[in-house]
């Protein structure tokens, strides 16, 4: 029986490998962490990201962290983390609905200029058939 072990990420000490990926001190740690920060959010349900990370001493990234992965409620309206083209605020996904909007625009355009492919195996490019 071999035994799965890694170095913590966080404090670097030796754990028994888990879902976490963190050693029990760290990962004790964190979720003492995530319940202040469900603790003020009771108390304050209108609180944003920065308000939560000012009163239960979380680090912004790892805050952006836990809103992105979906860990509070869709209840908390002010929970939102930056778009990762234009840095508005965003509540889900990776992009606000300005950017995803011009993203799939760009798309749709290459999308025109490419070759159809035809259910036999053949494309048409410039009005003729190619294998």
């Amino acid at each position: 029986m071999k035994l799965q072990v890694s170095n913590c990420p966080n404090c670097g000490s030796v754990y028994q490998n888990n879902l976490r990926e963190l050693c029990p001190a760290c990962s004790a740690q964190m979720d003492r962490q995530l319940d202040l920060c469900f603790d003020h959010l009771w108390r304050h349900p209108a609180a944003t990201v920065e308000e939560v990370c000012e009163a239960a001493g979380v680090s912004l990234p790892l805050m952006t962290v836990w809103v992105k992965n979906g860990k509070f409620p869709s209840v908390y309206k002010n929970l939102s983390y930056p778009c990762e083209s234009c840095q508005q605020p965003v509540h889900t996904g990776r992009l606000c609905p300005s950017c995803s909007g011009m993203f799939s625009e760009a798309a749709r355009q290459i999308e025109a200029h490419l070759p159809r492919r035809f259910h036999s195996g053949t494309y048409k490019v410039a009005g003729r058939a190619r294998i």
